[in-house]
């Protein structure tokens, strides 16, 4: 009888502390994930996977504040300077950061894998934000979800008048 194996891990396409375009192995649908970018915390939250984030930089945007609320997610800094003790205590499967980290991305990978994501001004905002979006999802399983979540920032959320008066 075959058994079949389950995916424990996944390539992606990273950035390193130089911002370069890497590929990375990170760990598959992972458990614990420690979040230093609002912009992966937006979409890991849309994609349903937010009660797996154990640690997060603070914010006050409202949407996501029931995230820095929760007492039982730790406060690992803010985006612009991570707490790299409390990361650590917090043993996350997985870190995402955006630019503002990109100095303690070394200091973070000897942590945990580090997806360091962001926006690309050649590729556009809408585009750049889909293609994050899709890396985000394929680490967990979801990339079927990430095309009709898409859909819906493009036309709702990014449409621009078309005549100006």
């Amino acid at each position: 009888m075959y058994k079949r194996q389950e995916k424990t891990s996944v390539t992606i396409t990273s950035l390193d502390a130089s911002k370069n375009e890497i590929e990375l192995e990170v760990p598959y649908n992972p458990k614990r994930i420690a979040i230093l970018d609002l912009a992966c915390l937006d979409i890991i939250d849309e994609l349903g996977v937010g009660d797996r984030v154990v640690g997060m930089a603070s914010t006050s945007i409202d949407y996501l504040e029931k995230y820095s609320n929760d007492a039982s997610i730790k406060n690992l800094g803010t985006i612009k300077e991570a707490d790299l003790e409390a990361v650590m205590e917090c043993e996350p499967d997985i870190i995402f950061i955006g630019g503002r980290l990109s100095k303690s991305y070394d200091a973070l990978s000897e942590i945990a894998p580090v997806v360091y994501l962001a926006t690309d001004t050649n590729e556009g905002l809408v585009n750049s934000v889909s293609k994050n979006a899709k890396t985000i999802a394929s680490i967990f399983g979801m990339e079927d979800k990430v095309d009709s979540l898409m859909s819906a920032v493009s036309y709702t959320h990014l449409t621009l008048p078309t005549n100006r008066e």
